[in-house]
């Protein structure tokens, strides 16, 4: 799994990618390390956690800052325990053959 951090600007929000995570709590700790531990990246303001089906989890804050950000879409693939956002909203799974 890839996770990807953005930034508000415009155009090329991209930030930083962290790849090879074999799990959700990998992504769980770089979100939280990055969003209140880390002032590198006290822009980022949405993390977005992809696998090969797609996007699987997506962190957000309002503004940047070392908040901690609420999930606000979350694919049923995403294990972790990170506690529900208050607009969380369900990504949809691709439908995949064999299953």
């Amino acid at each position: 799994m890839t996770l990807e951090l953005h930034d508000a600007e415009n155009g090329n929000s991209l930030v930083a990618r962290v790849s090879r995570l074999d799990y959700d709590y990998q992504a769980e700790i770089w979100v939280d390390d990055t969003a209140t531990r880390n002032l590198a990246y006290s822009s980022v303001i949405k993390w977005v956690l992809i696998d090969e089906l797609g996007v699987r989890c997506v962190w957000e804050r309002p503004q940047p800052g070392n908040n901690v950000p609420d999930i606000t879409e979350r694919s049923s693939r995403f294990e972790g325990v990170w506690e529900r956002g208050p607009n969380e909203v369900s990504i949809s799974d691709p439908f995949v053959a064999g299953n």
